[in-house]
């Protein structure tokens, strides 16, 4: 991780857009039941392939006790973890939107909690981020945000799993945009705030307000559940903060922007 003054400024003329969706339909009626049924989708694919893992592990394990040929299991083994984290982070995602209990709120630091989170997942998926740096940009603000730290954790790892799977997307169509996340902290009507921000080969081809819909995704070709925006409204609403995106044309690519405003 590093600081980066020039990448990285407040722009005055950026637009900001602000979701339009009540979260709240989310648990009730038709969109509940659609709800259900995509995480059910999502958690029976890693569950799937967990299982999958299992039995292969299963018979390497008989052939090699009857030879002396190297162990792929290191291999299988980080791909059941790998697969296993996916089910939490939907487990977490469905009780974040879903829940109505009141969150338990404390102290936490914005830049700390960012690089906790970041380095867990490092840890998790070496090979995935070992290219990806994380770039302060400077301040002298040291804010800590009123949010239930977990909720927080949820909310730093959506973003950066986002950023990270947008980054490796237009590797394959642009090589020369960076590869880093930028991220300023800063205080804005006596809130802690801050903005996570990643470079795109390509302009989303929604109505940015959109994508903070449920069932949407920036890249509509793949099917995910399309609820992480979603979640982070959630998580920024359940603790009266707001949430906001943008988009400008920066540097022969795109420049996405995800600012979230908490109670300090």
């Amino acid at each position: 991780m590093g600081s980066n003054n020039n990448q990285i400024s407040a722009s005055q003329s950026r637009t900001w857009i602000y979701p339009s969706y009540c979260v709240d339909k989310l648990r009730s009626g038709q969109n509940l039941s659609e709800l259900i049924h995509r995480l059910g989708h999502d958690i029976g694919n890693p569950l799937t392939a967990i299982i999958s893992l299992g039995s292969v592990i299963q018979t390497l394990a008989e052939l090699e006790s009857k030879s002396n040929t190297e162990s792929k299991f290191p291999a299988y083994a980080a791909s059941i973890i790998a697969e296993a984290w996916k089910v939490s982070r939907i487990s977490e995602r469905m009780v974040c939107i879903l829940s109505q209990r009141k969150p338990i709120a404390a102290a936490c630091n914005l830049e700390n909690s960012l690089s906790e989170v970041f380095n867990r997942l490092y840890n998790r998926d070496h090979a995935r981020y070992e290219n990806i740096d994380i770039e302060f940009a400077d301040s002298s603000e040291d804010l800590a945000a009123n949010i239930d730290q977990s909720q927080l954790n949820l909310f730093f790892t959506e973003l950066i799993i986002n950023a990270v799977e947008g980054i490796e997307r237009r590797l394959t169509e642009n090589n020369n945009l960076s590869s880093q996340i930028y991220v300023r902290i800063f205080k804005e009507d006596n809130l802690a705030c801050i903005t996570i921000g990643s470079y795109s080969a390509r302009k989303n081809t929604l109505d940015l307000i959109d994508l903070f819909n449920p069932f949407v995704s920036g890249f509509p070709e793949e099917k995910h559940v399309g609820i992480g925006l979603t979640t982070c409204y959630a998580i920024a609403q359940g603790h009266g903060g707001q949430i906001a995106i943008s988009e400008e044309s920066k540097d022969n690519g795109y420049y996405f922007t995800v600012k979230v405003c908490l109670p300090m």
